[in-house]
């Protein structure tokens, strides 16, 4: 590519592609803090203004029950003002009729003691209350729950936390294949959703409801959601907006992202819009951000209070040339591709990796 009449050659190595992104970001979360020679202020004094939230799932996939408030010290001290969790139920209702709280017990007392607010996601099913016989009665499964069942464990559930948590996502992308099993069906989601917000209301009227995140970029599965009578079961749009192979500026905000719902919600009825995931889902992009924010500091949102680590002024103004030299390293002034380079580098720039 040309950038003001210099060629630059696509750095090949990828080693120094993932050197310069990264020496980029923890360069750049240095950079913000010498605008402001205001005192810092407290990490747990930002989580209540703060809009932003984790999927921290400390009530699923923390190996150390009993020791919960250790990741939860990390996660408050971010700064961060939201918690999404899981509240699955074959954790708390592994057989019918016997409940074990404990896990989320703990789970949301470490949270309320930080001020952080949970986002409860309730869901998916367990074995024993589906009708697939493929599924294991005490584990968890994608399979369309029976509707009772399924009520009552809502209804235990909202009654437990409700004075805590005021805010239930149902499910979690219904319209993707690996969480909903068989084809993803709007419909009989549409039966589930109508069902979780009934029994929410009913226990806690002023409790907010979120449908289960789903992809803005087709809205077929949403338009199947309003057409089977569900716009009215839940009062926040959830979304997940990942953006691969576009950046977040394109696949959020621009019309292909987010404002791609924006007629339905003229035509449905409008309502506040969530993003409970989301992100750009480039492999190098994500390892290179994570690795910043931990060692990155003394950035507003970094990890640099949970380490006790400050790095020094000097390695913003350092890394910054490093990117440099290392671009110079990797070809600037190297000769344009061949006919064809153009078309080989876009298609390569478009094979992103999706998640989860």
């Amino acid at each position: 590519m040309a950038w003001k009449g210099i060629a630059v050659r696509r750095i090949q190595h990828p080693i120094l592609r993932r050197a310069a992104l990264l020496v980029l970001v923890c360069s750049l979360l240095n950079v913000l803090p010498w605008r402001s020679h205001a005192a810092p202020r407290s990490a747990y004094d930002l989580a209540a203004e703060s809009p932003w939230g984790l999927n921290t799932h400390l009530a699923t996939r923390y190996p150390a029950p009993g020791h919960l408030d250790k990741p939860a010290a990390r996660v408050a001290q971010l700064g961060i003002g939201w918690a999404r969790e899981d509240f699955a139920w074959p954790r708390i209702e592994p057989r019918s009729g016997t409940w074990d709280w404990r896990l989320t017990d703990e789970m949301i007392a470490v949270h309320t003691a930080h001020d952080v607010h949970v986002l409860g996601r309730l869901g998916y099913s367990v074995g024993w209350a589906t009708a697939d016989t493929t599924d294991a009665p005490s584990e968890q499964s994608f399979s369309m729950p029976n509707i009772r069942a399924w009520e009552r464990y809502i209804r235990a559930t909202v009654m437990r936390y409700g004075d805590r948590v005021d805010h239930w996502e149902i499910w979690n992308e219904p319209d993707n294949a690996p969480f909903w099993k068989g084809k993803p069906d709007p419909k009989a989601y549409a039966i589930l959703l109508q069902s979780a917000y009934r029994t929410i209301k009913a226990v806690d009227p002023d409790a907010v409801v979120l449908n289960g995140g789903v992809s803005p970029f087709d809205t077929r599965y949403l338009t199947g959601l309003a057409e089977a009578g569900a716009w009215d079961a839940f009062d926040v749009l959830a979304l997940h907006p990942y953006t691969d192979p576009v950046g977040p500026e394109d696949g959020q905000i621009a019309p292909s992202g987010i404002g791609g719902v924006r007629g339905l919600l003229n035509r449905y009825g409008t309502k506040p819009i969530w993003v409970t995931e989301g992100g750009a889902e480039f492999p190098v992009t994500n390892i290179a951000a994570a690795t910043a924010l931990m060692v990155g500091g003394p950035g507003r949102w970094s990890l640099d209070r949970a380490f006790g680590v400050r790095l020094p002024a000097w390695i913003a103004p350092v890394g910054l040339v490093l990117v440099v030299l290392t671009l110079i390293y990797a070809g600037v002034g190297a000769p344009e591709p061949e006919q064809g380079g153009d078309q080989d580098e876009a298609r390569e720039g478009t094979a992103g990796n999706g998640d989860a």
